[in-house]
């Protein structure tokens, strides 16, 4: 059990900590608070003379008498506010008179501590001036000499710059005639290059304009025979030899009893397709990639567009189909191509005699060219 001394320090150490608490909240408060109660009261007070200071302008320009007036009121009225503080100053007066007094002993007696420092002071300070004057005195022969060397190098460098100022003058124009044919050397070679790329410009426009022509002119020709776009011509080719070349293999598949193989082959076919980017920014330029230009000139007259593989393979997957569900026989299917390339090649004929007629000027060699064998036959 506790004594009763423990318990009494314990209750006083409580104390102490609760007491210097509340001293330190109080404070801290008090920190808040003050200035903020200070600031308030100094706004207070300070308005009304900041709104008549502000006001007093156009009140004496109205009516100065009355101002004057104001101000005799507001002069009575610190008049009567300082019969209460009045006799503040007679009081001090004599306090203040024997507060004088009473240190005037002091003040004699630092007296002269006061006149020794100062006078060691600017003792000090005209001994460092004369330590400084007798330094520079002693000096002075040797900056005179300084100051004549000086001079001296100064003359010697003017008349070594007056020696070598005409022997450079004399090196440079020597320099400026001797770089003067190179100088027109270079002239001449850059009014040559000048002339040469105005040449090559005036052939890069006649090649443009020869392609341009040829282009023209094998664009009609191919119109002429009524096959329309070549590109349009050439995807419509290899999507019928795709569809025939898996015509045939569905065929085989079939006579073999291969339908599994025909389900894979239509279902890898249908996954593998993809789009072909068509190309982009297509653009050549120098004299020297002519056949690059007829390329892109090419291109250009094909549209830029190419068929994706599913527009390709989309007439023989249809086909695989047909031969797996049993819809579409080999006879049937023979008989349909022997049709249809007998149909592409009966107008043939008309279409190369119209031409001929239109283009007398290129009817022998188109007649030549279709002259010899199947083709020679049909046309």
């Amino acid at each position: 059990m506790a004594s009763p001394s423990s318990v009494q320090q314990n209750l006083l150490a409580l104390a102490n900590t609760l007491g210097g608490s509340l001293t330190t909240m109080a404070a801290r408060i008090s920190d808040l608070v003050v200035p903020g109660l200070g600031t308030l009261a100094e706004t207070l007070i300070q308005f009304p003379q900041k709104l008549l200071a502000a006001v007093e302008p156009f009140v004496s320009a109205l009516n100065p008498a009355l101002l004057l007036t104001f101000n005799q009121q507001l002069a009575n009225l610190q008049a009567t506010v300082g019969t209460a503080f009045e006799n503040v100053f007679n009081i001090l007066a004599p306090v203040l008179d024997q507060v004088a007094s009473l240190i005037q002993g002091v003040m004699d007696t630092l007296r002269p501590v006061i006149d020794s420092l100062a006078t060691m002071f600017g003792g000090y300070l005209v001994e460092m001036a004369k330590s400084f004057v007798s330094e520079m005195k002693m000096l002075m022969p040797v900056i005179e000499v300084l100051m004549s060397v000086l001079q001296i190098v100064a003359a010697l460098f003017e008349v070594q710059m007056a020696i070598l100022r005409p022997i450079i003058e004399v090196l440079g124009f020597l320099l400026k005639v001797v770089l003067m044919p190179l100088n027109f050397a270079l002239s001449v070679f850059a009014k040559v290059m000048e002339g040469i790329n105005t040449i090559l410009g005036v052939l890069d426009t006649v090649f443009s304009t020869i392609i341009e022509t040829v282009q023209e002119l094998i664009t009609t020709f191919v119109e002429g025979l009524g096959l329309g776009n070549v590109f349009s011509m050439l995807e419509d080719v290899i999507k019928n030899v795709i569809t025939v070349l898996l015509a045939l293999i569905g065929f085989a598949a079939k006579f073999l009893g291969q339908d599994a193989f025909l389900d894979k082959l239509i279902k890898n076919l249908q996954g593998a397709a993809h789009a072909i980017a068509a190309p982009k920014d297509v653009a050549f330029k120098g004299v020297e990639q002519i056949t690059k230009d007829i390329a892109a000139a090419a291109f250009v007259a094909g549209a830029g567009t190419q068929k994706s593989q599913t527009d390709l393979l989309g007439d023989g997957i249809k086909t695989l189909q047909e031969i797996r569900d049993g819809r579409l026989s080999f006879e049937t299917w023979l008989e349909n191509q022997i049709n249809r390339i007998i149909a592409a090649l009966t107008p043939g004929k008309e279409r190369l005699e119209r031409f001929e007629k239109d283009h007398p000027e290129v009817a022998g060699g188109t007649r030549g060219f279709f002259g010899g064998g199947i083709l020679g036959q049909v046309f």
